[in-house]
Order: C-alpha cells, then sequence, then structure tokens
C-alpha cells in the first residue's frame, strides 16, 4: 500500500496566483489550485512523472517551473518461517 505525501509549491503576486499542472500525475496525486500536490499513489504508479507547474495571476505569461515526480515502489515484507 502507498504512503501519502505532500509538497507546497508556492508563488507570490496580486492578485494570489492560481496554479495548474502539465503532464500526468500519478493516479491518487492532485494538484489543487493553491499549490498543494498531495495524495496517496495508487499501487502499480511506481516511476517518474515529468510535469510542468504553472503559477498565474493574470499577468500574461505565467510563471512555471519543471519538476519530476518520483514514486517509488513500496518495500515488500519478508515472511519468516
Amino acid at each position: 500500500m502507498g504512503r501519502a505525501g505532500s509538497f507546497k509549491v508556492v508563488a507570490t503576486g496580486d492578485p494570489t496566483p492560481t496554479f495548474t499542472e502539465t503532464g500526468a500525475l500519478p493516479s491518487g496525486v492532485t494538484l489543487s489550485a493553491t499549490g498543494l500536490l498531495a495524495g496517496t499513489p495508487a499501487p502499480g504508479t511506481a516511476r517518474s512523472y515529468p510535469l510542468t507547474i504553472s503559477a498565474t495571476s493574470g499577468v500574461t505569461p505565467p510563471s512555471t517551473q519543471s519538476f519530476t515526480l518520483t514514486v517509488a515502489t513500496p518495500p515488500t515484507a519478508a515472511s519468516c518461517r
């Protein structure tokens, strides 16, 4: 079973910027309009996810930053006999 995680993206501006992502996020993970990347990746989603996060406050062009979200394979439990 996956573990929950979160990461807060921050940008300043007036009005307060909103955030969007371009690229695929693993199932179970979302980016909120306030910049919180959070969730529990679904089983079978372990890999790297390249994405770009944009912050916009109505000024063109928006600010962007590229990221790579890496979802690791969870450890497996060993059985003892």
